[in-house]
């Protein structure tokens, strides 16, 4: 990345994308029961959850991910020296609590 800490991540919770063979499988398995609509959602939505997990475990999961890497001293620090404005800080800190809205 390009931070002062040289850390950075991207955290996504796993989309099926129609067309793949990863999601015609998941169609098979009965995994997939109707078609994901997904021009109505952004990427940082979960619109699959697992066999195994409930939406909420999985959510909770995707959470601890991102406060994993993101709560790091390091990687924090890094980022808050990095922004050069009060807008910059405002920014972060709304996309931090972004990620915490139901997904």
């Amino acid at each position: 990345g390009n931070s002062a800490s040289g850390l950075s991540a991207a955290v996504y919770a796993f989309q099926p994308i129609p067309g793949t063979t990863i999601y015609n499988r998941l169609i098979a398995d009965g995994q997939i029961e109707k078609k994901i609509q997904y021009g109505r959602h952004d990427i940082g939505k979960i619109l699959f959850t697992p066999k195994g997990l409930s939406h909420r475990e999985l959510l909770k999961l995707y959470r601890w991910a991102y406060l994993r890497f993101y709560g790091r001293p390091k990687v924090a620090l890094g980022i808050l020296k990095d922004a050069k404005t009060f807008a910059i800080i405002k920014f972060l800190f709304k996309r931090l609590i972004g990620e915490f809205k139901n997904k």
